[in-house]
């Protein structure tokens, strides 16, 4: 499952609509409307939470990962420590990411190219992927 930042996650791309995504892995395992009435699907087989942002007409904005077959750069960053993926991420990136913590949760943040490392332990355990934004704070979804 290949990540190209800000574009695509495996066979997703950023801008899909919850059909175009139906038809590629079928019904979701579960779906709901969170408080920002955005629409989550959630493929357990898969690893995936697909957010469709409502102020987008419900294309697909974000994408969390936890499925250890995902690649950034070649590199599989789930079950990495998070010292070295942090590593490898700016030399691929050339962004240094700030860093969140919430009690055993740590996120590391890697603005201007949509990227975040979630980690528990140490470890890399999902990866959070935006669609890219402009310098004017807009979504820029790639041509398809």
């Amino acid at each position: 499952m290949e990540i190209i930042l800000g574009k695509k996650v495996g066979d997703l791309v950023f801008g899909m609509l919850p059909a175009e995504v139906e038809n590629l892995y079928g019904t979701p395992d579960y779906s709901y409307t969170d408080d920002d009435n955005d629409l989550i699907y959630i493929y357990n087989q898969l690893q995936l939470r697909l957010a469709f942002y409502e102020l987008e007409d419900f294309k697909l904005c974000y994408v969390i990962t936890a499925n250890p077959k995902a690649v950034v750069h070649e590199i599989s960053f789930i079950g990495m420590n998070l010292n070295e993926a942090t590593d490898l991420l700016q030399q691929q990136t050339k962004v240094k990411p700030f860093a969140e913590r919430l009690d055993l949760t740590e996120l590391l943040v890697f603005e201007g190219v949509s990227f975040n490392l979630v980690a528990e332990f140490g470890t890399v355990s999902k990866l959070e992927i935006g669609v890219a934004v402009s310098d004017n704070d807009e979504f820029v979804f790639p041509k398809r």
